[in-house]
């Protein structure tokens, strides 16, 4: 028991250096998932095993709380949480039809949504909602178990969160039982919105800042710019571009051509092949005479 006790405290002293934990420390379990404790004993330690959260004093008094799966990488579930990737460059007041997407991953509800946005010092993007909802759907494979899970997030916005019907919008943070490997979808009213977290329990942590999210991002969306130059013999010759994806897409992704660059002597860009890894696009020339296309700026979406 030392050696654990030990060994936890180095640990914890590293996740807060407020821990209180020392001579008389006190180490206990809990396999029942709920709310925090709302206070400890000094030098107290209860690792929940159902919401595999670590709870600790902290010197002043406080209860710290610490998440034991994965907490650097996959507690949370809501993808760009804090708004700070913003692939579609989205500027000033945001209008979106229904389905359309704002910044990455979210996208408007069934009736559409307007949005202003700012952004703070540390990167942190604070979204203003002032029509219709803002939505994320996070899918089936980023529901690992079922049970359990606590939607968190800072601002006025109420939310909700479901995988079927959905239910009324509520303040937050809020508790929902999900079904494993389902489609969920987290979604917001107007108002102010910032640092969403979905994760499995019922206690709310510390936000979990990844440095990552622009490649989970780029796992549903991406643009490529598409440059080729060459010598046409004749007219309907053609060339083919190779495009490796920055990473691989979550699923075979959807192309569409966003603006064509400079062009000349050419008929026609087309997608003659892709997959989660690479798309292959084809070039061809209206006549025997020097062609390009540069320039070109396509999107893949491989959005749910």
């Amino acid at each position: 028991m030392t050696r654990i006790l030990a060994a936890l405290a180095l640990a914890l002293s590293l996740l807060a250096p407020s821990l209180a934990l020392g001579q008389g420390a006190d180490l206990g379990t809990s396999a029942t998932s709920g709310a925090a404790p709302s206070s400890l004993r000094p030098g107290q330690v209860v690792v929940n095993r159902a919401d595999r959260v670590l709870y600790y004093s902290r010197s002043d008094g406080t209860v710290g709380a610490a998440p034991l799966d994965g907490g650097a990488s996959f507690r949370n579930r809501v993808t760009n949480g804090a708004f700070t990737i913003n692939q579609r460059a989205v500027t000033g007041t945001v209008t979106l039809a229904a389905g359309a997407y704002g910044h990455d991953r979210w996208k408007a509800g069934t009736g559409g949504a307007t949005y202003t946005f700012s952004t703070a010092a540390n990167g942190d993007v604070t979204l203003t909602i002032t029509a219709g909802t803002l939505l994320q759907i996070i899918t089936a494979d980023m529901v690992h178990a079922g049970g359990s899970y606590r939607l968190s997030w800072s601002g006025t916005a109420q939310g909700r969160v479901h995988q079927g019907t959905p239910g009324a919008y509520a303040a937050g943070p809020i508790t929902a039982t999900l079904s494993a490997g389902i489609n969920t979808t987290v979604e917001f009213g107007t108002g102010t919105l910032s640092l969403v977290q979905l994760e499995p329990g019922t206690v709310v942590t510390a936000f979990e800042r990844r440095g990552d999210e622009q490649q989970r991002c780029d796992r549903f969306l991406q643009f490529h710019s598409l440059t080729a130059r060459w010598t046409s013999f004749a007219a309907s010759q053609s060339m083919e571009v190779h495009v490796t994806h920055r990473v691989p897409m979550r699923a075979i992704p959807t192309p569409t051509l966003v603006a064509a660059g400079g062009r000349s002597n050419v008929s026609g860009v087309s997608v003659i092949a892709f997959d989660q890894y690479s798309s292959r696009f084809q070039i061809n020339s209206s006549s025997g005479a020097d062609t390009y296309a540069i320039g070109d700026k396509w999107l893949l979406s491989a959005e749910p």
